[in-house]
Parts: C-alpha cells; structure tokens; sequence
C-alpha cells in the first residue's frame, strides 16, 4: 500500500503534506462513501499511508495495516495475545461502530467490559490498546480519553522508552482536551460519511489556525461530500472558517442572523454577520451591520470594510469617512505643565494605516473638492486650495456641511467647533456616521483649546502688552510646545491689529502663519485695512469672508473662473472685501478670455487690496507702464521675477539698460530682491570691459561708483543721470529728484520709441520717488510764511524769499533803530539781524528747491552776497520733501 497510495492520490511522490490534501480533495467525489465504502476505505488509506511516508522519509515501514508500528518498540507489550484477544475483539467493534464511536456510552461500555477481566489480562491489554488506539483516526477526544483515564496511561508512561513516551504524552494531552465540538451528533451517519466529515472538518480546523485564509478558501470551495449537524460549537466555528476564507455560504449567513436576533449586542455574531452578508451579495444589510459593530466598538475590520464599500458605491464620502475614522484619543492636557513631554500628544495624529489610507484615497477619480482634500491630508500643504472650496461651500447639501465640519478640525475655532457638536445627527446611515467621528474629534480638541497650559501661555502673551515676551518654554523653537502653537494659529481667529503685528515680529510664529492671518497682518501693518467686528455673523460666514478676502486678493489667476460666479449675500457692505468682491461679480459678464485683462484695467491702485490683486495678474512690461496709478518699486521686481515675459522683454534690450535695471534693486531693493538681481545680472553674457566694470560696480554697492563707471559712456547723457539718480537715492535718504531730473524721467515715459528697458527704469525710479515722497507727506508738516522767519526747516516760495528779505529787513533796520537808538553797538547788532534773517530766507527757500545741504548754501549766499539771486533764479520742488509740501500754483 505504501507504493500504491501514490498512483490512487494520481500524484508522484512527494514530503508536500499541502499537495497531498489537494491530491485527496480531488480524488474523493470518485469514491463517495455512501454508493462506494470499500473504495472510499481504500482512498483512506491511500492518504494515511502518503502522509506517514512523508513526515518519515526513510524509514521501513511494516505494511499497510500498522501505520504507527514503526514508532513502537519492538517488544511484545505492544502486541494482542490469547488472552488479550476478546478485549481486542470488542475494542475493534466499539472502533466500527459508528454510534457508538463518537459517544461516551459505547466507550463506557467497553470500559465496563474491560471490567470484567482480570487485573492481569487488562494489564497485559494495557499497551496494546493505547497502541491501536493511536492509529485510529477521526476520534472523539472525549470518549478516548475516559479509556485513558480507566488504563491510567499518563501515570504509567514511565514504564515506556524515553522517545516513545514523550510522543504518547503528546498523544494523550491531545486527548485530554476534549472535543471542540459534539462529535455525538454525528452518530447517525454511517462510517465513511463520518470519518469523511470529521476529518473534513478536522483539516478545516488545522488549516484555519496554522495556514493562510486562501489555503482554507481551497479546500472550502472544493467539492466535498459532508454533513454539518446541528451543533451550535461546530456552526460557530464554520462561520469563522468561511469567513476568513471568504466563501460564500447562504446557510451560514441565516445561522449567524439567527443567532444576532438573539444576542444583539454579541460583537462576535455581529462581525459574523456582516461578513456572510457581504459575501453572499447583501451589501445594504452587510453595510448596516457592519456600521452597528463599528459604533459598538470602533472594530477594524468594520472600518475596513466600510471603507472599501465607500470606495466602490459613495467615492465622494470616502474622504470623510476616512477623516471620521481617525479616532485615536489623545491624552488630557489638564494639568500638565509646559515642560512635560506629553504635550507633544494633544490631539491625535494620522497613523501610518491613516496615511495609507488616504494614499489609496488619492488613486480614485474623485471631484476636486474630494481629491484637493486628500491630497492636503497627504502632505500637499496649500491652504489656499481648501479655501477656494470653503469660500463655494454654503452647505446646502449634507455632504457640504460634513466637508466643512472636516475642515473645521483644522481650521475651526471654538465657535466652529462648537457648531460641529451642534450639528444634528442625520438619518441617513453613511453620514451619520461620518457626524459621530467628526463630532468625537471635535470634541477632543474643543478639550485641548480648555485644559493645554501652552495654549493659555501663548495667549496670555499675545493679550500682553507688546513688550512682554514669551515664557521661556518657549525659547526652543523645536519644542513640542510649538506644535500646539501651530495648531492653534491655524485656526480662524479674527485678531486685532496688536496681536496680529505680534505675530508677525515673531520669527517662528510669522513662519507658522497660515494664508489668511499673513494678509491680514500684512494688510494692517502696511495699508491700515482691518476687519471689523461682525455682529449678527455667525462664525462661519466671518470666516468665509476672510478667506473670499485673501483668495481675491492673493491668489486672483486660480480663482477668478469661479469667483467671477461666486454669490455671497451675507458679505456686508462695510466689509474691506465688498468693493473688491462686487468688481469681481461684474466680470461675471465678461468674456472668460478677456475677463483677467479687464480686471487688471479696472482695479485702483491706491487701494490696498487693488493693488495687491494686481501685482498677482499677468501683467506685461507694456502694461505695467502704460499703469498711471500709483505702485511700488517691488512690482517690477515681483514680476521680472513670475513672469517668464518679462525676462525676454528685458533681454533683448542693450544690456547697459539691463544693468541700470538691475543695479536699482541691488541699491535700492530690499535684501532678498538684491541678492536675486545679483545673481541675474552675474548670468548677464556678453559684458564689454566697460559694462563689467559698471557691472562690478552694482555688484559691490559702493557708493559713487556708478556714477564713475557710467561716465565713459558719454554719448547717452541719460544714462549719467540715471546713474546719478540711483547713488543719490542709495545715499541721502532725503534726496528726491529735482525738476530737470524728473523732466529727464517724464520724457522717457512719454516716448513710446525710446527701449522699453530704460522706459522701464525711469518708471522705477519715478515710483520710488513717490514712495519717498509720500513718506514726506504723512509727517504733520505746512508750508512756511514769508514772516515765519524763525521756522528755518519749512519752505517758502520765490515771493516768500523775497518779502522775507525786503520787508524783513526793512522792519529789522526800522526797529533795530529805535530800539537801539543810544546803544553804541547799534550798527552792528542791525547788521547781525540783517545777515541772520537773509540767512533764514536763503535757508527756507533751498529747502523749497530740495537742496542736500540748505544751510550750507545759505550760508554761502550770506557769504558771497552775489549769489542772492540765485534762490529768485531756481524754481521750487514740485514734489513734497522732508520740509513740507510745494506750492500748489506753479510758479
């Protein structure tokens, strides 16, 4: 037998004990044991016989009948004699019967049998019945082992060899614990079936517990000729084997709902539940189910399962849902002081399975409000993109609502969060289950803002006079202290101007600044635009007009296909926003090609957020200078460095005007503008000697040395006087062009023909004379009368120095006479008052011309009397300067 059990399993020799199951899976529908026992005896063996041969390769084995005698010692303990032979009789018949096999009374039968013999016989029966019961196969546990518990075989195993006695010991704990379900409900079938159906179940069995699911899925999907009875153990344990191995099974699937309907509360039963309903196709009531045993105990294999369910059916739910369930509990901060480490776990974060998740998330083709919001939670950190879907979101469906609350986790406040909590509970049974998650969250890190010590530092300072600085925990910039900082200014919060300036001096906290607070404290600081305190605004609405603000504002190309459509009647007219926003709304009847053009030709740059919308459109070089309002000098920079357009308009101009434009912001520019234009005008190719020395000049900064290495370039006199223009700006930080200067620059904005490069630098310069010259203009300054002689830093026109002079001195010489009429220094006291008050004319009116240095020059008038004439032959500056404003009329 052991050569031919090969050639009836139909496979060659083989150790592979999982080849020989499938070999015998295969083979059994030929043998069925009802129309065929003898065959199916003889398939039996066949597999017993592999199985022998190949966990002992080797060794001799006796024949088909003793399986096991191998192992046995060779000595006649183990072997039946004439005495013992009616107890081997009657264990053989007990063994073939199959009821009385599998229940307690046949064994207690035979062990009352065995009673009836001597103690001699049964001793000498002792070994031979342990021998033969080893080698039987499909036992019930619990009825061998009252044989074992009456022969006493554990307490006597000391009378066998070492080897073999650990083997039997093994046996008989096998034996000792029990069955692991009622084999006594097998009783009915007839020997074969039962063998079959026991140890079809005894291979599911190990297979379930030692191998993989689908090693269990093939012996499950095989055909197989079986009888489940009606044992409430054995059907629990074949709902957990086809569950794991994913075979559908209608029965099993009613068994397990009977059994819920009983226990509803069971999360085992649940788990089961769920599972057989999703495998036979029920996915309505497997998706309520599996929903129950997620609320019940926050199961896994139910977040799984929904997930994927919400991936096939609901994709735009699936962020939510994903959100929903990152449920992790974050300790409580109450109490906990600033050093303690715990505080770098205040609120939950994304697990590895989270991020995997959202990984998975963003390979489905999803809308873009569902894919933007996963890609942000993956790591894609531009706020601005969330915020063009808050500012459209008006949370007309449940689906808007439970978006925004998701986002809320982020970026809401205590209010915003507060409304998550409020926020009832749907009747639908997907969001309803995204609302529980997002509520848990909510409430966790509503705890967080109440009970964290970092949070109530970090306020208390920023409520602080602007002074106070921050604790000393706060010191270490890669504390855990400052992940909360971060979290916390991520949330909305309408700050007033002190607060926000704060944030922004503060190098760490201006870092961690998202969008909409950096325009705001931007927009303050530097335009006076602030929001208002908005009653009778809910929280949300304030909070969509901060970002509908920052998003016209600073991000006008992305948005203005929809913000043109945008509709928010809740944005009031006192807002900063409106103005903006309505000119928006009249691009709704512009062509979508032309519709950023006119924006840009609409927008008035005096105001604030006009200006700053326009510095974020496409704006070309001819553009920019055809603009009339009023801009800054970091615009052209701005653009040169945004707009590939700017840069080739710039190269094909001479490259001596290329330098002149760079050299402005490498003067003038602020330091990050300087170091980028060095770092262009270095790429500059093709320099003649001349233009590298004027290059090297710009490239060290020096004072005067532009103006010197311009100077051989004496055929453009334009070119000296530009120069000149940007070392008096670089030096005196009162200069302001004079009016030959500023004719210089108006003529070369007025002529188209002249190279748009140096249009483009007279542009410049003109627009950094007017940010000069509005600094001027916000000192509390008035221009000076003729008779205020004494105001020696305010400015008087031509008139004004001559009645200064004539009038004054006539009143001077005409007092200083009577007054001084017996004094014998009267001449020259009147002298003295005479030269003082030319002095003080002659200073006031270099002040109107915008002198560098007007008492110098007055003091060369009094010196060199000749030169009196020469405040009555100079015009005034046109411009305000650091002593007031001209003269309105000209002169």
């Amino acid at each position: 037998m052991d050569n031919l059990c090969w050639q009836l399993l139909g496979i060659e020799p083989t150790q592979d004990m999982d080849a020989i199951r499938q070999a015998y899976r295969q083979t059994l529908p030929q043998f069925h044991p009802e129309t065929d026992p003898e065959g199916f005896k003889r398939l039996r063996q066949a597999y017993d016989a592999a199985c022998r041969l190949a966990q002992h390769p080797g060794e001799p084995q006796a024949d088909e009948q003793a399986p096991a005698e191998a192992d046995a010692p060779a000595d006649n303990r183990f072997e039946f004699d004439a005495d013992t032979e009616p107890l081997r009789a009657a264990f053989e018949q007990l063994l073939s019967d199959p009821a009385a096999r599998v229940q307690p009374i046949g064994w207690e039968r035979f062990i009352h049998t065995l009673d009836q013999f001597g103690m001699t016989v049964v001793e000498r029966a002792r070994w031979p019945l342990l021998k033969r019961l080893y080698r039987e196969p499909c036992l019930s546990a619990s009825c061998a082992g009252l044989l074992a518990e009456r022969l006493r075989w554990r307490q006597r195993l000391n009378e066998l060899p070492q080897e073999l006695a650990g083997e039997m010991d093994e046996y008989l704990d096998f034996l000792a614990r029990g069955d692991w379900f009622d084999f006594s409900s097998l009783a009915g079938l007839n020997l074969p079936a039962q063998l079959e159906t026991i140890f079809f179940l005894q291979q599911c069995r190990e297979l379930f517990w030692n191998r993989p699911g689908f090693m269990l899925k093939t012996v499950l999907s095989d055909a197989a000729v079986i009888v489940w009875p009606d044992c409430p153990a054995l059907m629990h344990q074949l709902a957990r084997w086809y569950s794991l191995a994913e075979v559908p099974q209608p029965l099993l699937r009613d068994y397990c709902l009977e059994q819920l309907a009983a226990q509803p509360q069971d999360s085992e039963w649940l788990r089961l539940s769920a599972h057989h309903c999703a495998l036979t196709g029920d996915e309505p009531q497997a998706f309520e189910l599996w929903r129950r045993l997620y609320l019940l105990n926050r199961h896994g294999q139910a977040e799984q399962w929904l997930i994927d369910w919400c991936a096939r059916r609901q994709p735009e739910w699936l962020p939510l849902l994903i959100q929903s369930f990152n449920s992790a509990v974050a300790p409580s901060l109450d109490g906990v002081s600033l050093e303690d480490s715990l505080q770098r776990f205040f609120q939950p974060e994304q697990t590895v399975q989270m991020m995997a998740r959202w990984g998975d998330a963003a390979q489905l083709p999803l809308s873009s409000r569902a894919a933007d919001y996963v890609q942000w939670k993956l790591g894609a950190w531009k706020p601005q993109i969330i915020y063009a879907h808050l500012v459209r979101n008006h949370g007309d469906t449940l689906q808007d609502q439970c978006y925004w609350h998701a986002c809320m986790l982020t970026f809401g406040n205590e209010r915003l969060l507060q409304d998550i909590l409020d926020q009832p509970i749907p009747d639908e049974s997907l969001p309803a289950l995204v609302m529980y998650g997002l509520r848990a969250q909510a409430e966790q890190r509503l705890q967080w803002l109440a009970t964290s010590s970092v949070i109530q530092a970090f306020t208390a300072w920023l409520a602080a006079p602007s002074d106070a600085v921050l604790p000393a925990e706060f010191d270490d910039t890669d504390s855990v202290v400052w992940n909360q900082v971060y979290s916390w200014l991520m949330q909305w919060r309408r700050l007033p101007p002190g607060p926000l300036r704060k944030l922004t001096e503060h190098a760490e906290c201006n870092r961690m600044l998202e969008p909409v607070k950096d325009w705001l404290a931007f927009l303050a600081s530097v335009w006076d635009i602030v929001l208002p305190e908005q009653e009778r605004v809910s929280a949300r609405d304030e909070f969509r007009h901060a970002m509908l603000l920052t998003l016209m504002v600073a991000y006008p190309r992305e948005n203005l296909s929809w913000l043109r459509h945008l509709e928010i009647p809740s944005l009031p007219e006192s807002h900063p926003a409106y103005a903006l926003y309505r000119l928006y709304r009249q691009l709704d009847a512009v062509e979508p090609d032309d519709a950023m053009r006119q924006l840009s030709t609409w927008l008035v740059l005096s105001d604030g957020l006009h200006y700053n919308c326009w510095m974020r459109l496409p704006v070309s070089v001819e553009d920019y200078l055809r603009q009339d309002g009023h801009s800054y000098i970091v615009a052209a920079s701005q653009f040169y460095t945004s707009e590939p357009g700017w840069r080739e308009t710039v190269a094909q101009s001479p490259l001596v005007y290329q330098i002149i434009f760079h050299a402005i912001y490498c003067y003038l520019g602020s330091d990050r503008q300087a170091e980028k234009h060095r770092e262009w005008l270095q790429q500059l190719a093709g320099k003649t000697p001349e233009l590298e020395q004027i290059a090297n000049a710009v490239l060290e900064r020096q004072s005067d040395e532009l103006q010197q290495a311009l100077k051989p370039l004496d055929d453009d006199k334009r070119i000296g006087l530009i120069g000149r223009m940007i070392d008096q700006f670089h030096q005196n930080e009162a200069y302001l062009p004079d009016n030959d200067e500023q004719a210089l620059l108006d003529d070369c904005l007025r002529h188209a023909h002249d190279d748009v490069t140096l249009r483009l630098v007279a542009k410049i310069l003109q627009q950094y004379a007017d940010e000069r010259e509005s600094r001027f203009k916000r000192h509390d300054a008035s221009r000076g009368r003729f008779w205020q002689f004494w105001r020696m830093n305010e400015r008087i026109d031509r008139a004004g120095f001559f009645a200064q002079n004539w009038i004054g001195a006539l009143v001077l010489y005409t007092g200083g006479n009577m007054l001084l009429e017996h004094s014998p220094h009267k001449n020259l006291v009147i002298i003295a008052l005479l030269l003082l008050n030319l002095f003080s004319a002659a200073r006031r009116r270099f002040n109107d011309m915008g002198s560098n240095s007007p008492s110098l020059s007055a003091f060369c008038v009094v010196l060199l009397p000749i030169f009196v004439f020469l405040p009555l032959c100079l015009n005034g500056s046109k411009r305000w300067n650091r002593f007031g404003p001209p003269k309105i009329t000209s002169e």
